[in-house]
């Protein structure tokens, strides 16, 4: 009877103790789980300034507004600060990262540099120019390797190991840049230009369900029998959301106005037949149908089969990029399969607008680049919109848009348009 006593003891204190070991493993792996995701994060975050911090260079290269070298110089000085903080956070020996460190530290003294003398007055010299474009050549390399170390770290192809130097030995790379550069895909500068609460757009008479459903059929040419209703939302718009069963979409149509919001299909399509030009003909002409008027296409991008446009209103032979309207397109069987007018009803309104002399616009400080355009456009700037000249220029290797104000001819904004096999963008 003692024998089986302590045989049961001698169990139950394995027991408590494999389970005990159980639930120490376990907590284990989760502070190790929550490391790496840790790690993982502050990696992006060093690859995404850097990222910033290149393209913010290649356009301090370009400007010659006093005003917009203090900014994007002061984004340096940013950037510069948090490249530092993310690398230092990571469990990886300081020499791999020493050249990178360097380089970043640099750079954002070079940059506070520069703002101390614009703020006493001064200007760049031509040693502060080259000093832009040398750092701006090692910016873009490190770009390559960063981003490079970043996706095999995300990946899963590597992880972060507690022992420094398997973790640093990932990071060597750093120190070998290759020549190609990766840009960060997005819709453009002005996509998201949601200056009003309250959309402008829309009048004041409100819709009932079956209203809206009617105006959805007509809108989209298609069996109002197999428009289905789903859902009223709230918010600071009411819409009625519609499923549309023969075109696997969703679609919403708002209840004050009775406008078209947006449009979404879950289909997907593998091959593309037509070209970007074609899907961009189809959609301006189903807007100037639709009474929307003459279109200006400005970005695009390309995905599983689909290209989406943002397109812009023009009057007067103005550039309504406060106004965009998204449209996409299959590529495949040139349907449209997407559309999106939040900002178009957010902020068309009537608007008093004179065709500013912007032929006459001086572009000769932008001596060395070809001028490709020049035009006049509505742009929001600081939840406003103001008047602008938009100048395209280009020279050997890359392409800008520049915009002044119509009025002081102070520089504003300035982008970087960038081509890919995917679409046309700006960063």
């Amino acid at each position: 009877m003692r024998i089986k006593s302590v045989f049961f003891a001698f169990l139950l204190i394995a027991s408590v103790l494999f389970t005990a070991g159980s639930s120490a493993k376990s907590l284990v792996n989760q502070e190790a789980g929550k490391r790496h995701a840790f790690y993982q994060r502050a990696l992006y975050e060093a690859a995404e300034a850097m990222s910033g911090m290149q393209v913010t260079l290649k356009k301090l290269t370009v400007t010659r507004s006093k005003a917009m070298e203090t900014e994007y110089l002061s984004k340096i000085t940013s950037y510069a600060s948090s490249i530092q903080n993310s690398l230092s956070t990571l469990p990886i020996g300081i020499s791999e990262i020493n050249e990178t460190m360097k380089f970043v530290n640099q750079t954002g003294d070079f940059a506070l540099s520069a703002l101390k003398k614009l703020a006493k007055g001064g200007a760049l010299s031509e040693s502060d120019r080259e000093n832009i474009l040398s750092l701006l050549n090692t910016a873009t390399n490190m770009c390559i390797t960063m981003g490079e170390v970043t996706e095999s770290f995300l990946s899963g192809k590597k992880t972060f190991c507690e022992n420094e130097n398997q973790t640093s030995n990932a990071f060597s790379n750093l120190t070998h840049p290759k020549e190609e550069y990766p840009t960060l895909l997005y819709d453009g500068p002005f996509s998201d230009s949601v200056m009003d609460k309250r959309m402008q757009g829309l009048g004041e008479n409100e819709v009932t369900m079956e209203e809206a459903r009617k105006i959805l059929s007509n809108f989209l040419e298609a069996d109002e029998s197999r428009i289905e209703f789903h859902e009223e939302t709230g918010g600071s718009e009411k819409t009625y959301v519609f499923s549309l069963k023969d075109k696997n979409a969703e679609a919403a149509v708002t209840k004050r106005g009775g406008k078209v919001l947006y449009l979404l299909s879950e289909n997907e399509f593998e091959s593309s037949s037509l070209s970007d030009e074609e899907c961009v003909s189809i959609a301006k002409a189903f807007l100037h149908k639709k009474g929307f008027g003459d279109m200006h296409e400005s970005y695009f991008r390309k995905y599983e089969g689909a290209i989406t446009i943002n397109l812009a209103p023009v009057e007067n032979d103005i550039i309504l990029y406060t106004d965009l309207i998204k449209m996409e397109v299959s590529m495949q069987t040139g349907e449209i399969i997407g559309m999106e007018f939040t900002n178009y009803y957010m902020n068309h309104h009537e608007r008093n607008l004179t065709k500013d002399e912007y032929q006459n616009a001086d572009v000769s400080e932008y001596e060395g680049m070809s001028v490709l355009s020049v035009r006049s456009a509505l742009i929001p700037v600081d939840a406003t919109e103001r008047q602008a000249i938009e100048i395209h220029v280009k020279d050997e290797m890359n392409e800008y848009l520049i915009y002044k104000d119509a009025l002081t001819m102070d520089e504003i904004m300035l982008y970087e348009v960038v081509h890919t096999p995917d679409g046309t963008i700006v960063q």
